[in-house]
């Protein structure tokens, strides 16, 4: 059963599997998409520019036309930006890259939105939680969002707003920072941002034994106040790699380079951004395709000596592993779906929305 009038797209989800996609243009053909769901018995699962669909759904789910994908890209409208206020409200369907474009020249940028697909969306970030690799340092993107409008079954619903001393409903809009499009279609969002660092360096570390980078690491942790992050992976030629990104002024980066330097010895040299960005971004994947999320430090220390982990935060320690130990002390699954799940009993009462068994 399909909506008429409104657009939709065949997605070829796997092999042999094409589903549609609606891609409504306002707000009303989304309240008709609400309106065929609630009539249809079928739930409604929002997504962005689907990058990241087939990695969370089961391609089992759709064999029985229970679920309508719907695209909230059409509205990609930034609808306002105040870099005074160092705040910016978008649409949902406005892409990562549309905001680092617009922000980048006023030298202001949103760290959680560092590191990740150009082509997602504002709403599919937001909706997803995406975990980056700075959210030591900075936090994740739910600590950015001072509003969001939500087109549920009851209307549109407003939480917060782009003043950071407007605090009514700001905590109720970070609860949908990792939805997953469970409450409605997150169609605005607003954020605050940072001023971007005047000096943003990094710093790559080859080592054969791991043992040596606790000990290090742990002498320069007290002494280096621009590092905002530290990870680790090994390579295939049998080292670890371990890498530094130092955020803050220009005399402060590079005396911290120096230090670095002298206590890790010819075995360390500084990287540029352009040359380091597709590691990076590499790095953020991994963290995003890890299993498992072991935090026991004795377990890090068992997980790291026998090579089994794709990358270590040294910062929060966490260590990411796509290895599943079982019933490990220490060793917790990384479940993406982080909500106060009464709010969806609250927005969504006919469960006209996806719910979170969707995703397996």
């Amino acid at each position: 059963m399909k909506a008429t009038g409104i657009m939709a797209r065949e997605f070829n989800l796997s092999s042999g599997l094409e589903v549609a996609v609606y891609y409504p243009q306002h707000e009303k053909e989304l309240r008709e998409l609400i309106k065929l769901a609630e009539t249809s018995g079928r739930k409604i699962c929002p997504v962005g520019n689907l990058t990241r669909l087939t990695r969370y759904i089961s391609p089992e789910k759709f064999k029985h036309d229970r679920y309508m994908l719907v695209s909230m890209s059409n509205f990609n409208r930034i609808i306002s930006y105040i870099p005074e206020n160092m705040a910016l409200t978008a649409e949902a369907g406005v892409t990562l890259g549309q905001i680092l474009e617009l922000t980048g020249p006023q030298g202001q940028f949103c760290p959680a939105l560092l590191f990740l697909p150009v082509q997602a969306t504002l709403a599919g970030t937001v909706a997803s939680n995406q975990r980056h690799l700075l959210e030591h340092a900075y936090g994740s993107i739910a600590n950015y969002m001072g509003g969001v409008e939500l087109i549920s079954t009851f209307g549109v619903l407003n939480f917060g707003g782009a003043n950071v001393k407007n605090v009514t409903g700001y905590e109720v809009s970070r609860f949908l920072a990792g939805s997953r499009g469970m409450y409605g279609f997150i169609s605005k969002v607003t954020l605050f941002l940072k001023p971007v660092p005047d000096e943003m360096a990094y710093i790559l570390w080859k080592v054969p034994y791991m043992q040596a980078i606790f000990s290090k690491m742990a002498e320069l942790k007290r002494v280096l106040y621009s590092l905002k992050g530290c990870w680790v992976w090994p390579d295939a030629n049998q080292l670890y790699n371990v890498l530094f990104a130092l955020f803050g002024t220009p005399g402060q980066v590079q005396k911290e380079q120096g230090q670095i330097r002298q206590a890790l010895g010819p075995d360390v040299f500084p990287i540029a951004a352009p040359e380091i960005q597709a590691e990076l971004f590499s790095l953020n994947e991994k963290k995003h395709q890890a299993k498992v999320i072991v935090w026991d430090k004795q377990q890090i220390t068992n997980f790291v000596n026998r090579r089994d982990f794709v990358l270590y935060d040294y910062l929060s320690g966490e260590l990411f592993t796509r290895s599943v130990p079982g019933e490990t002390v220490g060793v917790t699954f990384d479940d993406p779906i982080t909500l106060v799940r009464k709010l969806k009993v609250t927005l969504d009462p006919a469960q006209v929305f996806i719910g979170d068994e969707f995703y397996a």
